[in-house]
């Protein structure tokens, strides 16, 4: 058969000598001994007489007593011992299913049961029994090497690497032939999977991952503050292999950066419903940087997995990619419709997208020519090109501005305008126009770095100079994005429609950030020339108004200064005539 003694200098030897022999038992840590293991770290030193795999130390886990003693127990299925048996013992990455294996085969040496481990490393399969340690060298495995054993023999494997796999003669369905326990990640389940087309005893058990107390048993064996590893916690996960070793905790946190860049729009539609995302049902290539998956019940060895997400990190970005994603999508949509005279085909979310996509990746200057906003006297006609429409003469209401009743033919407070657009046939605001557009303000933003911010953080962040603030979810602090330079609040809000409200929740952005100046200026962007009304409101009226037009394509290439349209085809009219101009209203 080709089997060999191994030499007893070897640590397979040294290890059989150990436990079979000698029956070193190590110290099994429970939880609530967990007060005496803080009062006295040494006595969780306690590992295996003999590390057959490269594991510098090892938590032995109550996890992996119960599931040892459910292998050991007989089968209630009266037709499995006509079938071979399979056991793939299964979980999340990281949490110690290799070092089970190494505790299994430490428990049958305890009890002098003979066992096959096969070392996926260097190919070589090993038999342990009560004359010693015998091999079959690389590649000399065959048909017949597992014909000497029955089940009471067992076949330790472990998953298989890209470039070592496990030899097919291991997967016989023979039934006399030894008991296979799988230790694997739910990525390789195509390995045990294929095994359906033998006629075998297959039962798949999902390991328990690490509670509370043995992460805290692990940070005193790895000689780690406790906080320092509650803070990986929120970044890795309850990963112990990520958790307590420097190098693996760096490469695992961009690992999980990565894939979650990686995610399309359908992985994350599942995620949310709690759907299984690893390779075999469809998922991304490694899922495990971003579900946890865990047992439904701890006791109960063969409860149904279930996942979470991995940690705190992933949560927030997870969300962060969502919104990119419909950013994105919002974007492309955005290049279809950018062209001339396709203007009026977006919508104000596509619109804002875009631009605050393209302000965010800008790391140069640019500059803009805006235009204050004018308001009528409040002695004068509050209708204008591009505000709604009242003629009491018709028999219709005026409307009331926000905050105000309405009141007739009372006149309320005036609304703000666009100081160009379509011509207006009412000479007060007529002029108000020219001498504004002859006044054009050149703003240059020198934007140092993008910031996008989350209404949960905003109550502790500091304001700095030359940073565009960019809200994470839309319009939650009533704008889309603002930017402070030279002792100056510049708000920016970003529309389509002929007509927008201001709205009180501007005003939030008081309390919630450190550091803003008193001198704030409110800028509305659209894409084209509208005759824009804005609504008077008087919890705003400390900030000035100002408007510029800022096509799809603007910041692609340097934004055009805009010439004020102020040739009026038609004759002017006193502000005070009852004809007024019909026009679309907008919201924002």
């Amino acid at each position: 058969m080709g089997w060999k003694e191994v030499l007893p200098e070897q640590k397979y030897y040294q290890f059989w000598k150990r436990v079979w022999v000698q029956k070193e038992v190590p110290k099994l840590l429970r939880p609530e001994e967990f007060a005496d293991a803080m009062a006295d770290p040494s006595c969780l030193a306690e590992t295996f007489p003999t590390s057959l795999q490269e594991v510098p130390q090892a938590l032995l886990r109550t996890e992996y007593c119960r599931v040892y003693d459910w292998l050991c127990a007989p089968d209630p299925d009266p037709q499995a011992g006509a079938m071979r048996a399979a056991r793939p013992i299964t979980g999340h990455p990281g949490i110690g299913k290799t070092i089970f294996r190494e505790y299994v085969l430490y428990r049958r040496c305890v009890d002098h049961k003979p066992t096959l481990y096969f070392d996926v490393l260097r190919q070589i399969l090993y038999l342990f029994h009560e004359g010693g340690v015998l091999f079959v060298p690389k590649g000399k495995t065959d048909s017949t090497t597992l014909d000497p054993f029955n089940q009471d023999t067992w076949l330790l494997l472990d998953g298989p690497r890209p470039d070592r796999q496990m030899p097919d003669d291991f997967l016989l369905p023979e039934c006399q032939h030894p008991k296979i326990i799988f230790t694997a990640s739910p990525c390789l389940e195509s390995e045990w999977l294929r095994w359906h087309k033998y006629p075998m005893n297959l039962q798949v058990v999902y390991m328990q991952g690490w509670n509370d107390y043995e992460l805290r048993y692990g940070s005193l064996i790895y000689h780690m503050k406790w906080t320092d590893v509650a803070q990986r916690l929120l970044v890795v996960g309850p990963i112990p292999r990520h958790l307590f070793i420097q190098n693996q905790y760096e490469m695992q946190s961009k690992r999980i950066d990565q894939a979650i860049r990686d995610l399309t729009f359908e992985n994350l539609k599942r995620i949310q419903a709690s759907d299984v995302l690893y390779e075999s049902f469809g998922g991304p290539r490694t899922p495990h940087h971003i579900q946890y998956i865990n047992r439904t019940d701890n006791e109960n060895v063969r409860a149904a997995p279930q996942t979470f997400l991995l940690s705190e990190h992933v949560a927030k970005q997870i969300h962060r990619r969502l919104v990119d994603i419909i950013y994105q999508s919002r974007a492309d949509f955005m290049e279809k419709h950018s062209g001339p005279g396709q203007e009026a085909n977006l919508s104000s979310r596509c619109y804002e997208a875009h631009i605050l996509r393209r302000l965010a990746e800008m790391n140069a200057d640019f500059q803009v020519d805006m235009y204050r906003m004018v308001r009528l006297p409040a002695n004068c006609s509050t209708t204008s090109s591009g505000g709604p429409k009242r003629n009491a003469r018709r028999g219709k209401k005026h409307s009331a501005p926000l905050g105000k009743p309405s009141a007739g033919r009372n006149k309320p407070e005036p609304s703000w305008y666009t100081a160009y657009g379509q011509p207006s046939k009412m000479k007060e605001l007529h002029d108000l126009r020219s001498s504004s557009a002859a006044e054009p303000i050149s703003l240059v933003i020198k934007p140092m770095d993008a910031f996008i911010y989350e209404s949960g953080q905003v109550s502790t962040i500091p304001v700095r100079n030359r940073v565009l603030y960019i809200p994470r979810i839309p319009n939650e602090t009533a704008i889309d994005a603002f930017y402070v330079d030279d002792n100056i609040l510049w708000l920016l809000q970003l529309t389509v429609g002929a007509s927008h409200t201001v709205r009180p929740g501007v005003l939030y952005l008081k309390p919630w950030f450190v550091g803003l100046p008193d001198d704030w200026r409110l800028i509305f962007v659209q894409p084209y020339p509208t005759c824009m009304t804005v609504p008077y409101e008087q919890n705003v009226a400390h900030i000035q108004f100002f408007h510029l037009c800022m096509a799809p394509g603007a910041l692609e290439h340097p934004i055009p200064k805009v010439e004020a349209n102020l040739d009026a085809d038609e004759p002017m009219v006193s502000a005070n005539d009852d004809d007024d101009e019909e026009g679309e209203e907008g919201s924002g």
